[in-house]
C-alpha cells in the first residue's frame, strides 16, 4: 500500500510541476522575459491671464454727516447709495479681462484694501463668455477670454473729507 501511495504522490507531484512549467511558458513568449507597452499622455492648457482694464471710480459725493453713508457702483456703471451723490462726477465701474483655456474651471479671489474706517464690498458681473458661481467668475465658456465688470459698495465714515487714497482691489485667479 505504501508503494502505491508513493507512486500516486509522485504522479501528482509530477503533474503539478508540469502545470507550473506550462503556466510559466505561457506568460513568456521568448522564454527569457516579457514586455508590455503603455501609452503616455499629457494635456497642456493655455495659462490663465488677468489684466486690469479700468479701476472703479465711485464719483463724487458730499461728506457724510450723521453716520456713515454708502456709494454703490454696479458692475455695469449704475450708481446709487445713501450718500448725496453729485451728477457732475458720476464715476464708472471698473473692468478686467480673464484669459485661459475654454471650459477649464478656475477660482477667483477678490481682496479689497481701503483706509481705516471705510469698507468696500466688491460686486462682479461678466459677459456671456464666463460662468459665475457665488458672484465670481469660474469658467470661460466661449472663446479664450471673458470681460468682467467690477463695482461694489463703498461705505464712507462720518466726517471724511478728501480723496479716498491707498485703495485697491486685488483679484487672483487659479486653475482648479
Amino acid at each position: 500500500m505504501n508503494i502505491l501511495r508513493n507512486i500516486l504522490i509522485g504522479a501528482v507531484s509530477a503533474a503539478a510541476v508540469a502545470a507550473i512549467a506550462t503556466s510559466a511558458s505561457a506568460q513568456t513568449s521568448t522564454g527569457t522575459g516579457a514586455s508590455a507597452d503603455l501609452t503616455v499622455s499629457a494635456k497642456l492648457i493655455t495659462p490663465l491671464t488677468i489684466s486690469g482694464v479700468t479701476g472703479i471710480d465711485f464719483g463724487t459725493a458730499v461728506t457724510p454727516s450723521g453716520g456713515s453713508k454708502t456709494i454703490i457702483m454696479s458692475p455695469t456703471g449704475a450708481r446709487s447709495g445713501t450718500a448725496t451723490l453729485l451728477a457732475s462726477a458720476a464715476g464708472s465701474a471698473g473692468a478686467f479681462t480673464i484669459g485661459g483655456e475654454l471650459g477649464q474651471v478656475f477660482t477667483t479671489t477678490v481682496t479689497p484694501t481701503v483706509p481705516d474706517g471705510f469698507t468696500l464690498v466688491p460686486a462682479l458681473a461678466g459677459d456671456t463668455n464666463c460662468t459665475f458661481a457665488s458672484g465670481l467668475p469660474t469658467t470661460i465658456t466661449t472663446g479664450t477670454s471673458c470681460s468682467v465688470g467690477v463695482g461694489g459698495t463703498l461705505t464712507v465714515p462720518t466726517g471724511f473729507h478728501g480723496t479716498v487714497a491707498d485703495s485697491k482691489l486685488s483679484i487672483t485667479i487659479a486653475y482648479n
